[in-house]
């Protein structure tokens, strides 16, 4: 049996920032992720992709109240905006396009199917409370490759997360 050319496997280390749409009720955030891409020839890669983040929930969508005085008629309440944090672990299998092999700088499209958990604060909720459900995304990015093992990538992707209900 033979080694496997190192140069089919490339592993991508990504952090950035996420923003989610209003109506998911969570505030921009960093993530960090990491691809294992498999090439499986010289256009074509194929492997795992998982992103980590760790957004607020949007407070302006959760308001609370707490009213102070006489049981049932108090004369005093006061408005809060609830938030917590939340964990946002997703994982998928992704294809990745590349546009122009061979050369430096190379242009791609990529996309995946997969699945994600959200995990509630466990202190607000009062015990595990987690979402999950059927994720997939699409992107396209540029990859500049400064040597055989190292390079820089900017990448665009647009994630959706089918079954999500903010009101958990």
């Amino acid at each position: 049996a033979h080694a496997q050319d190192p140069s089919q496997v490339s592993v991508l280390v990504r952090f950035g920032g996420q923003s989610f749409d209003k109506a998911a009720s969570l505030e921009s955030a960093s993530f960090i992720g990491l691809d294992a891409m498999y090439s499986v020839n010289s256009w074509l890669s194929l492997g795992p992709a998982i992103t980590l983040g760790r957004p607020q929930t949007n407070g302006d969508h959760f308001i609370s109240s707490v009213t102070y005085g006489i049981l049932g008629s108090g004369d005093t309440t006061t408005f809060h905006r609830a938030t917590q944090p939340v964990v946002v672990l997703d994982g998928a299998l992704n294809a990745r396009v590349r546009f122009l092999g061979g050369s430096k700088l190379q242009p791609y499209a990529t996309g995946g199917v997969g699945g994600y958990a959200i995990f509630l604060d466990p202190q607000t909720m009062r015990g595990d409370v987690r979402m999950t459900g059927m994720s997939f995304n699409v992107g396209a990015g540029l990859a500049y490759q400064f040597s055989d093992r190292a390079g820089i990538v900017l990448d665009l992707r647009s994630q959706t997360l089918t079954d999500y209900d903010r009101t958990v």
